[in-house]
């Protein structure tokens, strides 16, 4: 697996265009049949569709839809790509998908307490507790961060898979 820059891999490499994967694809291909390594008709990849939707579809609403159209960005050039879907059910061996439930829980935990210091902030700013012009200006600039972090961290916690993104894949493509 390539996640975090390629832990789990032997090779690491970025910048790399469309039509450059593509080209690298269809060579492994070539060396592979002339070594009789290979026994595919043709070259294709495997693609994991819900590492890709997390990646490529993160802020987008129909995530099915971005992915589909990364995927056939790369037919454009030539490469198939087979999407590989997760069932329902993850197995319970993958134990990072409880640290990320965990993680977008937290995430939304500290997004609604700073929600809740900003309105805090507020309150003593119309109950005088501020005095002095400067205080009152410190006091609003921090309740603007406040909230764009809380914002920040609720949006955090809301990525998720929707629960058709399988057959919505499908449909896409």
């Amino acid at each position: 697996m390539g996640v975090n820059r390629g832990t789990s891999t032997l090779y690491h490499l970025t910048g790399l265009t469309k039509p450059a994967c593509a080209a690298i694809w269809r060579g492994m291909y070539e060396a592979g049949r002339a070594a009789g390594t290979i026994t595919m008709t043709h070259p294709t990849v495997d693609g994991d569709s819900n590492n890709i939707a997390h990646v490529v579809g993160m802020k987008s609403a129909n995530k099915s839809a971005q992915v589909g159209l990364f995927y056939s960005g790369f037919a454009n050039y030539g490469a198939e790509i087979v999407p590989m879907v997760d069932g329902d059910e993850r197995p319970t061996s993958k134990q990072a998908t409880n640290e990320r439930i965990a993680k977008r829980e937290l995430y939304r935990i500290n997004g609604h307490i700073l929600l809740k210091e900003a309105q805090a902030l507020k309150r003593e700013i119309l109950n005088g507790v501020y005095t002095t012009a400067e205080e009152i200006a410190q006091a609003r600039d921090a309740i603007v961060k406040k909230e764009s972090w809380a914002r920040k961290k609720i949006a955090q916690s809301e990525i998720a898979m929707p629960g058709d993104f399988a057959e919505a894949l499908e449909d896409m493509l």
